[in-house]
């Protein structure tokens, strides 16, 4: 994971606390655009490194561990998560898991985390800055009055059991926004009044997304006049947001997630067609995850292969690319993609560019000879093509064979 700026040291003074020092060691700086950037992840295994003072030291499997810029190698020194953490904050959203998590409006929680991050220009209004003085007032008598019996009551007490030494001091502090957040409750009606933690899980998390996607529907807010006030960036991690939503809704999601990504980071996982039909390859990227026969990760990044083809594949473009699925929808917009490049218009034209550009004579497999009306045609590719646009023909004369091996020579072609 990256966490890119052009004015990284900014972000790590103001959010960073203790560590921003030694956390600044780790920045990387791009040569070509100047911006700073840290490398992070997630360890997977034991390793040793030294840390910054010649010490070794160790890290396990799930550690947070940064990239050093000298030694190029993954460490993790001490106390300097907490410095990391909080340079961002994630909402995480996973398909199964429990429904605590999804309706907490604490900070921890999903719909807290939410509603926090949509709160946040709250602190600087004038309401607040209002409630801010009012409290304070309010609460100089606690600290004027109650708060020194408190200390007085509790010193004599501890003074007869510990003996002398020891004080204490009360102080009564403004609550935060978190703090006046973590206290709300969220009714939901679905025919009978109750509080979400009271509904379905479905239902749970189709809130917490109606949330996210009122959250895309906001404009951002205005930058102050004065100097700006840094605010820690949320990225959204959605596990297939797919879940209990009607392909209709699933469209009306997606389209939120787009909008929202202009303003934060989004990264989802789908099974889904309908959640990345708009997929778009300079601004999203799209990698296939999963596992082979042998049981090992497979890992492959659809954006790196469709950029070669369009930078709006189809989802028959994603499904061949990714899972070497062969479809007709997939074979025709490749045929049309070589008809454009041929410049030809006749078919029968775009038959020997094929033939001529592939190397397709009688001996090769794609040789296939085939004639409609007067015209004869010397490619498998463009019988395909004939069969595919006379719909009384029957496309399932070819094998899931003979449709791959001509997708892959339309592809050679391109």
């Amino acid at each position: 994971m990256k966490l890119e700026d052009k004015d990284m040291k900014k972000f790590i003074d103001a959010l960073s606390g203790s560590k921003k020092d030694v956390l600044k060691t780790y920045l990387f700086v791009d040569s070509s655009t100047s911006s700073e950037y840290l490398v992070l992840r997630k360890s997977t295994e034991t390793f040793s490194f030294n840390k910054k003072n010649g010490d070794p030291s160790t890290t396990k499997p799930g550690d947070l561990v940064i990239k050093n810029p000298q030694t190029l190698s993954y460490e993790n020194p001490t106390g300097i998560d907490a410095s990391i953490k909080a340079l961002f904050d994630v909402i995480w959203i996973e398909a199964d898991h429990s429904s605590d998590d999804e309706v907490n409006f604490k900070s921890s929680g999903t719909i807290g985390k939410i509603i926090a991050n949509l709160s946040a220009s709250f602190s600087q209004s004038k309401e607040y800055q209002n409630f801010h003085s009012a409290h304070t007032t309010a609460f100089k008598k606690l600290n004027s009055t109650i708060a020194p019996q408190l200390n007085t009551g509790l010193d004599k007490i501890l003074d007869q059991q510990y003996g002398k030494g020891i004080s204490t001091k009360v102080n009564f502090h403004f609550p935060s926004p978190k703090d006046l957040i973590s206290n709300a409750s969220l009714l939901v009606n679905d025919g009978v009044e109750t509080e979400l933690d009271e509904k379905g899980h479905g239902l749970q998390r189709s809130v917490a997304l109606a949330l996210i996607q009122y959250q895309a529907s906001l404009k951002p807010a205005s930058p102050s006049s004065n100097t700006p006030v840094v605010t820690q960036p949320v990225f959204y991690l959605i596990d297939e947001p797919e879940v209990y939503l009607h392909p209709s809704a699933q469209h009306s999601l997606r389209d939120s997630l787009q909008k929202l990504s202009l303003q934060s980071q989004v990264v989802l996982t789908t099974h889904s067609p309908y959640i990345f039909d708009q997929y778009n390859n300079v601004r999203d990227t799209l990698i296939l995850l999963g596992k082979q026969l042998t049981g090992s990760n497979k890992i492959v990044s659809v954006t790196d292969i469709t950029n070669n083809l369009s930078s709006n594949p189809t989802t028959a473009e994603i499904s061949y690319v990714a899972y070497q699925i062969p479809t007709f929808e997939f074979f025709n917009q490749l045929f049309d993609k070589i008809t454009v490049k041929s410049t030809k218009t006749a078919v029968k034209d775009v038959d020997n560019y094929i033939a001529s550009n592939a190397n397709i004579t009688p001996s090769h497999s794609l040789y296939y000879q085939t004639s409609f009306g007067n015209t004869t045609y010397t490619t498998l590719p463009t019988a395909i093509r004939n069969t595919y646009h006379h719909s009384s023909s029957n496309t399932s004369q070819y094998t899931t064979e003979q449709l791959t091996a001509c997708i892959d020579c339309l592809i050679s072609l391109l």
